[in-house]
């Protein structure tokens, strides 16, 4: 672009990040905004093409960063980014979030208190959790084998207006003890007067398939249709496959 006369404006260097950071080249991303780290201290210099445009990083740049960061699962380079962008800029929902997901990513080797004293940042800023927010905690707690909290996070997440995908309550499934504590979680969502759709009905079915407990699975399926909720192909498939 430059050599043909074109300055690539802020738009055309975000593009850039998010394209850098998605493709997982946290090398080039840093390129793009030059950050420098130090032994003990660390600083920012903008890269001279970006100087010369008179171009600076926004929020939308640094999230594209944090995002490269955690993706490479080096969540203290995330972590020293987070603390000098609060000095330049209102982190957003996508910050915050992004930052969580990758402490949900390493939480084996980490812990979730982390996680929860970033959601305790973020609600400090006025920012409210939206349904990705609520996705990585759950997903990290569900690893840390907490599924209690996980639990507490879904509830609020339905309550907040919030429709889990199948994948949430696929992990929750996947890690509560036994079929009953399945089972038991689908009366504590009819319980708190939540929706149990046909996904709880799916990850619940697919559980009870797989350990084999036929009788089981079909109650729960007629349970499903008694409530007016319709299942899905797969529903019905994983039924099908263990009484062939």
């Amino acid at each position: 672009m430059t050599r043909v006369g074109i300055v690539p404006n802020l738009h055309v260097y975000n593009v850039l990040m998010h394209a850098c950071s998605k493709s997982g080249d946290v090398e080039k991303a840093d390129e793009l905004v030059s950050v420098k780290w130090g032994r003990k201290t660390y600083t920012r210099i903008f890269s001279h093409r970006m100087e010369r445009g008179g171009v600076c990083p926004d929020i939308i740049t640094y999230n594209s960063l944090v995002y490269s960061y955690c993706r490479e699962g080096r969540m203290r380079e995330a972590l020293r980014l987070f603390n000098d962008i609060i000095t330049r800029f209102s982190p957003n929902n996508v910050t915050y979030t992004t930052l969580l997901a990758g402490i949900a990513e390493l939480c084996n080797i980490g812990d979730m208190k982390s996680a929860s004293k970033m959601k305790n940042k973020m609600l400090e800023a006025g920012l409210k959790p939206d349904k990705f927010t609520h996705k990585a905690l759950i997903h990290g707690f569900c690893k840390s084998r907490d599924v209690i909290s996980a639990k507490e996070i879904l509830f609020d997440m339905i309550g907040s207006g919030f429709s889990p995908r199948y994948c949430v309550y696929s992990w929750l499934v996947d890690f509560l003890n036994d079929d009953d504590a399945v089972l038991k979680l689908r009366d504590e969502l009819v319980q708190k007067g939540l929706c149990a759709d046909v996904t709880v009905y799916r990850a619940i079915n697919r559980r009870l398939c797989k350990n084999e407990r036929i009788d089981c699975a079909r109650r729960v399926f007629v349970n499903m249709l008694t409530k007016g909720i319709l299942g899905d192909a797969i529903t019905y498939t994983n039924l099908q496959e263990i009484e062939i």
